[in-house]
């Protein structure tokens, strides 16, 4: 008799000693919706201070492609006293955030680098070398390749001609799709 109370009153010793499954289904949601904000906030991001995007109100959202970046030639910096301040910089152009090549001040690129007056040699090589890689990527993993995409992150102050030079070089290396990034317009 004294055994059937004892183990009811405490329960024995196995009880005690697992945790409640509500409270760890509680913390492992909390962790997965900390997971899903952080990273689900901005597929591009853009952490070069000498890019200033054009604003949009497009609803669109960027999706998975090449990111070929020009930046602009200033970059804004903080000053000892913490202030912003904007910098001189040299405009480059980057393919998935590698340097493919530096241009002047007008965004002007040299003319050992073109070919004709629109296709900029470096940046053609390096966008075969990416859609190969990415060609063989989808042979080995068995899915369809994104192929043909780019996102453009341009500088606002980008002229035209040198648009034109980048959107040439684009198509000739086989990328036929291409979208702009801009900051969204605050409402």
């Amino acid at each position: 008799m004294a055994r059937r109370q004892r183990r009811r009153a405490g329960g024995g010793g196995l009880q005690a000693a697992m945790p409640s499954l509500t409270s760890l289904m509680d913390v492992v949601t909390i962790i997965l919706i900390y997971f899903v904000k952080t990273f689900a906030a901005s597929p591009i991001t853009v952490q070069d201070p000498s890019i200033n995007l054009p604003i949009s109100t497009s609803l669109d959202t960027p999706e998975d492609a090449i990111v070929v970046m020009v930046t602009g030639t200033e970059r804004k910096e903080r000053s000892p006293d913490g202030r912003t301040i904007l910098v001189e910089a040299i405009p480059v152009i980057s393919v998935d955030d590698a340097v493919v090549l530096e241009l002047d001040k007008n965004f002007t690129v040299p003319k050992s680098a073109l070919s004709g007056q629109f296709i900029i040699n470096p940046l053609k090589r390096k966008l075969l070398e990416v859609k190969k890689m990415q060609n063989i990527t989808s042979q080995l993993t068995e899915k369809e390749s994104s192929g043909g995409k780019i996102i453009f992150v341009l500088d606002k102050n980008v002229p035209f001609s040198f648009l034109s030079q980048i959107l040439a070089t684009a198509g000739s290396a086989g990328f036929p799709e291409f979208k702009f990034a801009t900051v969204k317009a605050e409402e």
